[in-house]
């Protein structure tokens, strides 16, 4: 039967919708409301990389900039790929000229010298610079190169792609490689890196920020999507009482989207037959998404509270990890929010290391395919998407280090005093770098 929360008994005007049919089949709500604009935007009119990059861009004073590191995409439009710099060497503008010489450098007037000598130095200077251009380049390439050959190699279980912003295989809070299938392959050498300087990243991580704080705010609302309800006062009386989540915000009728618990099919119902449940009868938990997964607000890695009860009606596992830390986490699979056909679309990864053995750094076969969505929760407090995210920095510290190298030892490395110094070191670590996203939602 599952859980079912309290309930008025039915009145005669209440109302339920299902959705239209078509040949019997009921239509799938619009989701499109439920996409972040900016994520959409970067995503229509991007292609995802998966190498270095090397280049140089030009200054705005005839100097340039040589930068590596990881593209995260590359704008179709311009083909300029955005990355996320490892290694950058300014080069200063063209040494020896003139203001009014400079102006004329870009192919505009052509430069007047004072002089044969001023002309020679010039010719000096620029060679100096195409040289040291090449020189930087150079070490820069053999800096990646070196970089990639000496990487640790990647763990039995795949390591997390990594570096880019969306989806479950991004880093938490910090960003550092991990060679896995997926991570860089090889260095690519770009004769210019157009409209690098055309990204802005402080606009871009502001428009990151309000759509986090967005998300937070519909979170609080008790009719928010992905907060749960108790149906009530429905014709249909088998439904009254049971709990449901809240997918879709109200139409212009001010019916809600939402879909029962154990039902495949949202339904459309009005607001008066929905009741909010008491932040008392539920936990925050972490809910991490499958990696194809979509048509939904929040992250793939997203804060939300569940009702108890069905928390606790449902079956689940408990992190062996998260035991030997001191603060037993539960991972239960929960209902897709959208189609899942293929098996990579199932992957997740992050739920797959909260699941491994202790001592072999392996997860159970049924957590190493097709695991889907889970929530992340434990019964006697919250669980955010920080704990989350600082227990995968510290597992993946793990599976690249002493699992990899067969020194890992639990008595030593999985206790309550490993736990500690990770977190202090982590949180210090972010405090000295404050342009990241801190962990402040900390509870474990």
């Amino acid at each position: 039967m599952g859980a079912r929360c309290q309930q008025k008994k039915p009145a005669a005007s209440g109302q339920q919708q299902s959705l239209p049919t078509v040949h019997g089949i009921h239509k799938d709500i619009s989701m499109k409301e439920e996409e972040v604009a900016e994520e959409d935007d970067m995503e229509e009119n991007s292609e995802h990389l998966s190498h270095m990059t090397c280049g140089i861009s030009s200054g705005a004073e005839g100097g340039s900039q040589v930068t590596c590191g990881v593209p995260m995409y590359r704008d179709k439009a311009t083909g300029a790929p955005y990355i996320m710099p490892l290694y950058t060497e300014p080069v200063g503008p063209k040494a020896g000229l003139s203001s009014s010489e400079k102006a004329g450098a870009g192919g505009g007037a052509p430069v007047v010298f004072s002089s044969p000598a001023a002309e020679a130095e010039a010719a000096r200077a620029q060679m100096m610079e195409a040289a040291a251009s090449t020189r930087i380049r150079t070490e820069a390439m053999n800096l990646l190169r070196g970089f990639l050959d000496n990487a640790p190699a990647p763990p039995a279980t795949s390591s997390p792609s990594g570096f880019l912003f969306k989806g479950p295989g991004m880093p938490s809070k910090l960003f550092y490689p991990i060679p896995s299938k997926t991570s860089p392959s090889g260095i690519e050498m770009a004769a210019d890196i157009p409209g690098i300087s055309g990204f802005d990243l402080e606009a871009f991580l502001a428009a990151k920020k309000r759509t986090s704080e967005d998300c937070k705010r519909e979170a609080r609302d008790p009719f928010g999507r992905h907060r749960w309800v108790c149906l009530q006062s429905l014709q249909t009386a088998a439904l009254n009482g049971k709990y449901a989540e809240i997918v879709v915000p109200a139409n212009e009728d001010g019916r809600f989207g939402v879909r029962v618990q154990g039902e495949p099919v949202p339904k459309l119902i009005k607001k008066e037959n929905l009741k909010p449940i008491d932040d008392a009868e539920t936990l925050q938990v972490c809910r991490l998404a499958a990696k194809g997964e979509s048509q939904f607000i929040g992250g793939y890695i997203q804060n939300t509270r569940w009702p108890r009860a069905i928390l606790s009606s449902m079956s689940g596992t408990v992190s062996p990890i998260s035991v030997k830390l001191g603060f037993p986490l539960h991972v239960t699979r929960v209902q897709a929010r959208s189609k899942l056909s293929e098996r990579a679309e199932f992957d997740n990864q992050w739920a797959t290391y909260m699941l491994i053995d202790p001592r072999s750094g392996f997860a159970p076969d049924e957590w190493q395919s097709f695991v889907g969505p889970v929530v992340v929760w434990r019964p006697d407090g919250d669980v955010s998407s920080d704990d989350v995210s600082l227990l995968n920095d510290f597992v993946s510290n793990l599976l690249n280090g002493p699992y990899c190298e067969g020194t890992l030892e639990p008595d030593r490395d999985l206790t309550p005093a490993a736990w500690a110094r990770h977190r202090e070191r982590t949180l210090e670590n972010l405090r000295l770098n404050p342009r990241m996203e801190q962990y402040e939602d900390l509870h474990i």
